[in-house]
């Protein structure tokens, strides 16, 4: 006999059936619920006769009862899969959040960075003026220096002529 969830039973089959629930995001207590109302043994039966009025109405009853158990069923599973979907929807609005902190995060980042570059360049300039400065007191020095160096040579030859 073929059940009419045959695919069903194919992906989840009937050994390891909470990993497979689990795998492709279904509630394995409801599975597990379902499964067992819906997969009962079946036994062939030899009807003779044509029901009597209260067998038929127990078998209407049984029917209704059976559709309930359905309707149930699909309305956990219904309440299940919206949860779930607001649960992922919540997710996705949380990623976009942090994707767009992210991204102002960068910006800032980059606005720093450029002003510390603009700020190192200025650093630059001035260590290669005060560079420049250096060297020319440097050669400013030499040059005085040289002159006190005369200025005492001379002294020096003044004296010892008088």
């Amino acid at each position: 006999m073929k059940w009419e969830n045959d695919t069903f039973l194919e992906t989840f089959g009937t050994s390891g059936r909470a990993e497979r629930c689990t795998n492709h995001g279904v509630d394995y207590p409801t599975f597990d619920k379902w499964y067992r109302k819906t997969h009962k043994k079946v036994y062939p039966v030899t009807v003779k006769g044509i029901p009597s009025v209260e067998e038929a109405e127990i078998q209407t009853e049984a029917e209704k009862v059976s559709e309930e158990m359905e309707k149930d069923q699909l309305i956990s599973m219904i309440h299940f899969l919206v949860k779930r979907e607001e649960e992922r929807a919540q997710e996705n609005q949380e990623m976009k959040d942090m994707v767009k902190e992210l991204r102002d995060t960068h910006k800032q980042d980059v606005k720093t960075q450029a002003s510390l570059l603009k700020t190192q360049s200025n650093l630059m300039k001035s260590i290669d003026t005060l560079t420049n400065q250096v060297a020319d007191l440097t050669t400013q020095n030499k040059t005085l220096q040289q002159k006190v160096n005369d200025l005492l040579s001379q002294i020096s030859v003044g004296n010892k002529v008088k």
